[in-house]
């Protein structure tokens, strides 16, 4: 029981809670406690995008997310509080077990944490998980907006260098950080709430650029 006033000590109280109980789910059932971050994650930062930019704005803009990037766009059905449910089912559904699966494989092969081990992992995610990532979802997203196969192919050919190059300027260095001082139950975690920031700025400046244009 926390009996406390102070607003500070109460918050701080109620997230080691949190944390406590996120540890406890991610390490005997470590793909739902993936599930309901990527769910979250997503769905808020879907609901960002609908907050800051109007119909025309983020339609091209690759926000990446942890491990891809997400195209979001006005087309299609993915407006209002369907494209919030599409997001959370993306986050939930295919994001979740993409990393899940990846990061497994990651530690299976370099379990370690020396030098070699973190950069060896960093370059197998940045050059092979984050491309193959980019395509699942940008797929998915393409098909969901009402996309042909030809179209969805052209965007993918199109954002997939811009969107890798977006990803080494900003994620090599938190995924460090990552390998080196953070649990493996909690990267997720990690990964997902600097994901939820990058797209916030990323849809933020966005916005502010097509305001001043």
């Amino acid at each position: 029981m926390i009996v406390t006033n102070n607003p500070i000590q109460v918050t701080s109280a109620f997230a080691n809670i949190a944390l406590r109980n996120y540890d406890k789910l991610a390490l005997s059932n470590p793909l739902i406690a993936k599930s309901i971050v990527s769910c979250t994650t997503y769905a808020t930062a879907e609901l960002f995008r609908q907050g800051v930019t109007n119909k025309n704005e983020c339609e091209s803009n690759s926000v990446t997310l942890a491990d891809g990037s997400v195209t979001y766009s006005s087309d299609g059905f993915r407006r209002g509080l369907m494209g919030v449910a599409f997001m959370a089912f993306v986050g939930a559904l295919i994001h979740a077990p993409w990393i899940n699966m990846w990061f497994g494989f990651l530690e299976w092969l370099r379990p370690g944490k020396t030098s070699v081990d973190i950069a060896s992992k960093v370059a197998l995610d940045q050059l092979i998980g984050t491309p193959a990532y980019f395509i699942i979802i940008m797929t998915v997203t393409g098909f969901a907006d009402g996309h042909s196969t030809k179209a969805n192919t052209k965007r993918i050919r199109q954002g997939i260098w811009p969107a890798m190059k977006l990803s080494w300027s900003t994620w090599p260095l938190l995924h460090i950080v990552n390998f080196a001082l953070v649990p493996l139950q909690r990267r997720a975690l990690l990964l997902q709430f600097g994901g939820l920031l990058w797209a916030i700025f990323l849809c933020y400046t966005t916005s502010k650029q097509n305001k001043e244009e």
